[in-house]
Order: C-alpha cells, then sequence, then structure tokens
C-alpha cells in the first residue's frame, strides 16, 4: 500500500527521486520539482524545480505530457528572476548533454 499508518519523510522520498530522476525517470523529475518547489524534503529551490521541470519537459512521453510540464514551467518562471532561469536553464541543458553521452 502507500505508507498508511507510517509517518511520512519527505527527505528520504526525495532522495529515492533523485536516484530515479539522475536515471531519467520522467515521472520522478516531475516529483523532484514538485518537492523543490513546495521545499518538501528539500531546501526550496525555484532554480532546481524549474531544472527539473525543464528535463522531465524534453523527456515527456506524450503531447498531454509535455503541456502539462511546459504550463508547470511557465507557473514557476512567473516568481523567478531572470538570473534564475537563466541558471536553471544551463543546469538542465548540463543535465540532458550529460545524460544523452551516458546512453551512447
Amino acid at each position: 500500500t502507500r505508507g498508511e499508518g507510517v509517518p511520512t519523510d519527505y527527505a528520504q522520498a526525495a532522495a529515492w527521486y533523485r536516484r530515479a530522476a539522475d536515471q531519467g525517470h520522467t515521472s520522478s523529475q516531475i516529483e523532484l520539482a514538485d518537492m523543490y518547489a513546495r521545499a518538501l524534503g528539500v531546501q526550496r529551490s525555484d532554480v532546481e524545480a524549474f531544472r527539473w521541470i525543464l528535463i522531465a519537459e524534453s523527456r515527456a512521453a506524450s503531447p498531454e505530457d509535455r503541456t502539462a510540464y511546459a504550463a508547470a514551467r511557465e507557473r514557476l518562471s512567473r516568481r523567478m528572476t531572470a538570473a534564475q532561469l537563466t541558471e536553471a536553464r544551463r543546469l538542465a541543458r548540463e543535465w540532458i548533454e550529460a545524460f544523452a553521452s551516458r546512453r551512447r
């Protein structure tokens, strides 16, 4: 089941989502982005949240997923500075390039 009767450990969840996200698991990338955006088990970081949304969006399995991720990205971007957006894009690009080179 879903951990009923067990205390929620967001830090542990974030660690597992991060492992899966680093392996290219798109839904884990979106979950991790949400955790960063809402400070669940990690320190809030809009840069990290935006980064993981961009990564997930680039790997979306369907047009519907891509549209949903783009909407989340747009909402988050409204509270970010230009410098934060630039940094998040750089981090996402580096991850995407590194992931692609590992898969060759």
